[in-house]
């Protein structure tokens, strides 16, 4: 209760409001958690080296990426994420495109850079598996867990009469 009546105090008195916005503005511009500033942008890219390869598949991984290249005539394919480096080659930045084969990787060999992306003409062609209908000799019937054998339909019980000894 003390401490209610206290802050009230402090409240009346003036020591509680609020300072103006421009006090705060210096902190602001050197704290280290405001937002980063923009990335510089890669210089810009040429065909050179990367003409020859296509992007073949791409994951985020947190803050990173992990992406697998392939060579356009399928003889080389090879693996980069994070700072890794294949043969001098390394990930320079990435477009990410919410539509399918849209993501363009920028790569950098020495001072050389060249963007990939998806094989267009290669997704388009990609055939769409129909569904197959199965007939009953594809479709066997369901095993049962406790035997593991087939299961039958159930069989009507036959009741024999047992046999007497009379005597």
């Amino acid at each position: 209760m003390r401490l209610n009546v206290f802050f009230f105090l402090l409240l009346l008195t003036g020591f509680a409001t609020a300072h103006p916005l421009e006090r705060y503005q210096r902190m602001m511009a050197r704290s280290p958690f405001a937002p980063a500033s923009e990335a510089p942008a890669a210089p810009e890219a040429t065909e050179g080296f990367a003409k020859d390869f296509v992007l073949t598949g791409v994951v985020r991984m947190g803050e990173g990426a992990y992406i697998t290249v392939s060579s356009r005539d399928k003889s080389r394919q090879f693996s980069l994420s994070g700072d890794a480096v294949y043969q001098g080659i390394s990930i320079a930045g990435i477009q990410w495109s919410d539509h399918a084969g849209g993501t363009k990787v920028t790569l950098k060999r020495g001072g050389e850079y060249g963007v990939i992306g998806f094989d267009e003409a290669a997704i388009r062609a990609a055939p769409t598996p129909a569904p197959v209908a199965q007939s009953a000799a594809q479709n066997p019937r369901p095993r049962t867990r406790a035997t593991g054998t087939a299961a039958s339909p159930p069989r009507p019980r036959v009741i024999r009469s047992l046999p007497t000894n009379t005597q």
